[in-house]
C-alpha cells in the first residue's frame, strides 16, 4: 500500500471521521513545494491544520459532498479534490484528498489566451482599416481620382502588413516544428556585415539617425564562424530593422563586434526609450510588443522567429537595456576552428551524396558548448523543410548551392585541422 501511495505523483492525504491523518504519501510535500519531509517536526496532521486544508476535509464530511477548489500558495496553483467516505448508512467516516500542482498547465493556458487575444488584434486591425476604405469605394462615395488612388495606396499597404503577419506566422511555425533544414558551415562574416551597414544606413539617413560600427577597426578577416550564413543574416536583419523602428528620429544606432576566446559576440545597439525590467523576460515572445497600444509597425514576430533560430543553431540571442536608456541585443556565435580542432567530427567526413541522410541534429542544450561531448555529427540541424515561398530559389538549385557551401566549409574545417596539428 506504501510504495502504491508513493508511487503516485499528485499528493494524497486520508482522514477519519476526526479529521486525523491515516494516509499520506511522499508527493503531497513536493506538491505544497516543501522540499523535505517533516523539515521541522511537521507532520501531515499538523499540515493540514497550517494550511487550514483540515476545513475543506471538515466541509466535505459535514456535507457530504466533494470539495474542489484551486488554491494558491507561493505562486503555485494546487488542484485539489476531497471526497468523504461514506459507510453503508450513509455516514461519513473519513475523506480522501487528491492535491495535484497545475501551475505549468496554467501557465500554459494563460499563453494559449494570450496568443489568441493578440493574433485577434492583429488580423483585425489590417481587416477593420481595409473595410473601412472598401465600403465608400463600393458605394461610389469616393468621386475624386486622387482620393481613390489614396485609397488604393492604403489598401494595398494594409494588405502586404496582412501579408507579412501571415508569412511571419507560418515561418515561425516552421522553425518551431524544425521542418526547415538549417545547413552549419563554416562562414567569414565581415563582408556580411559590411554589407548589412551599408543595406540599411540608407533607412537611418532617412530619419536622420546616425549608424555606427567598429567593424573597420578590423583590417583582416574575423575568424571563420560556423553556422548557416543565410540564417545569421536574418537574425541580424531583424535586430536592425527592430533598431531603426525605436530609434527616435536623430538617434544612435550602433553595429559592433567582439572577439572572445570561443566565440564572437554581434552587439546591434539604440539609443531608443529602452525596455521596461518587467517587460525583459517576454521580449522574445510572440506578439510581444513593449508599446501597450501596438501603435508600432510590425507584426510583433521578428524576435520570436531570431531566437528560435539562435537557438537551434546553439547560439545566445539575449537583451539589456534600461528605461529610457536605450536597448542592447546580443549574439554571441561559436568559432569554427573551435569544432574543427577539438574533435574529427564524423559529419564532415560523409560524401556529399550521403551527408544529409547520415548526419544528425546539433545538440543545442548548451549553447557554444565545444566540449568534445557536444561536437560531434552537427552537419545539419532539423529537416527538409516541406514548402517553399514562391520567391525562394528552386529546390533543385538551393540544394546544389548548399551542398557547394557545405563543401567549402570542410575543405577550409579540414585544412584548418591539419594547421593545428602540425
Amino acid at each position: 500500500m506504501r510504495q502504491i501511495l508513493d508511487g503516485i505523483l499528485e499528493g494524497i492525504i486520508a482522514v477519519d471521521h476526526m479529521g486525523k491523518v491515516t494516509h499520506s504519501n511522499a508527493s503531497i510535500w513536493s506538491v505544497f513545494g516543501i522540499k523535505d519531509k517533516d523539515p521541522t517536526g511537521l507532520s501531515p496532521d499538523t499540515f493540514l491544520k497550517t494550511s487550514r486544508l483540515d476545513n475543506f476535509f471538515e466541509n466535505a464530511m459535514t456535507d457530504k459532498e466533494t470539495v474542489h477548489v484551486i488554491m494558491s500558495k507561493d505562486h503555485r496553483q494546487i488542484d485539489t479534490i476531497i471526497t468523504p467516505l461514506l459507510n453503508e448508512l450513509g455516514i461519513a467516516v473519513g475523506a480522501v484528498g487528491l492535491f495535484r500542482d497545475i501551475s505549468e498547465s496554467e501557465r500554459l493556458e494563460m499563453t494559449r489566451r494570450d496568443y489568441v487575444a493578440n493574433i485577434s488584434h492583429e488580423l483585425r486591425t489590417p481587416l477593420t482599416a481595409m473595410r473601412g476604405l472598401l465600403e465608400p469605394l463600393s458605394e461610389g462615395k469616393v468621386k475624386s481620382e486622387t482620393d481613390r488612388q489614396r485609397y488604393y495606396g492604403i489598401l494595398m499597404r494594409e494588405t502586404l502588413r496582412l501579408s507579412r503577419l501571415i508569412n511571419d506566422m507560418l515561418e515561425l511555425s516552421r522553425i518551431q516544428a524544425k521542418r526547415t533544414a538549417i545547413l552549419m558551415m563554416a562562414f567569414e562574416p565581415k563582408q556580411m556585415l559590411s554589407d548589412l551597414l551599408f543595406r540599411f544606413q540608407a533607412g537611418a539617413d532617412e530619419k536622420e539617425q546616425t549608424l555606427t560600427s567598429n567593424l573597420t577597426e578590423f583590417s583582416e578577416d574575423l575568424p571563420y564562424l560556423w553556422g548557416n550564413p543565410d540564417r545569421v543574416e536574418q537574425i541580424l536583419i531583424i535586430l536592425l530593422d527592430n533598431a531603426l523602428k525605436y530609434t527616435p528620429q536623430g538617434g544612435d544606432i550602433s553595429l559592433n563586434i567582439y572577439l572572445h576566446d570561443n566565440y564572437l559576440s554581434v552587439e546591434v545597439q539604440n539609443s531608443g526609450d529602452g525596455i521596461r525590467p518587467e517587460d525583459l523576460d517576454h521580449v522574445f515572445d510572440r506578439f510581444f510588443k513593449a508599446d501597450r497600444a501596438h501603435n508600432q509597425p510590425g507584426t510583433g514576430l521578428g524576435l520570436s522567429i531570431a531566437k528560435e533560430l539562435a537557438d537551434q543553431m546553439g547560439y545566445r540571442l539575449y537583451v539589456n537595456s534600461e528605461l529610457n536608456n536605450g536597448a542592447t541585443f546580443t549574439l554571441d556565435i561559436g568559432y569554427a576552428a573551435n569544432i574543427a580542432v577539438t574533435k574529427d567530427v564524423e559529419a564532415l567526413e560523409v560524401d556529399d551524396d550521403t551527408q544529409p541522410e547520415e548526419a544528425q541534429d546539433r545538440d543545442t542544450s548548451a549553447p557554444l558548448d565545444v566540449s568534445e561531448e557536444n561536437t560531434a555529427d552537427i552537419s545539419e540541424v532539423g529537416a527538409e523543410s516541406d514548402e517553399q515561398e514562391a520567391t525562394e530559389v528552386p529546390e533543385e538549385t538551393e540544394d546544389k548551392a548548399s551542398k557547394e557551401n557545405n563543401k567549402n566549409g570542410r575543405s577550409w574545417l579540414k585544412k584548418r585541422k591539419r594547421n593545428n596539428l602540425e
